[in-house]
């Protein structure tokens, strides 16, 4: 029952940590763009990209 509730806190403190560094490479992204004059519709769509295609070459790259 103990190790149980050590997965559910690790499992809330991971969501957290996941939430609040998503929050900010969100706002870096937004100043980075705001800097160099990129639409923020264009940084959306260009994170958004990137990070649905990442997942896929790191699995690729792994099993071959």
């Amino acid at each position: 029952m103990n190790s149980l509730i050590i997965y559910i806190l690790v499992l809330i403190v991971s969501l957290i940590i996941v939430i609040k560094s998503a929050d900010i490479f969100v706002d870096s992204l937004v100043d980075i763009g705001e800097s160099l004059g990129i639409s923020q519709i264009i940084l959306g769509v260009t994170a958004s990209a990137i990070g649905t295609s990442l997942p896929e070459f790191g699995s690729a790259m792994t099993y071959q």
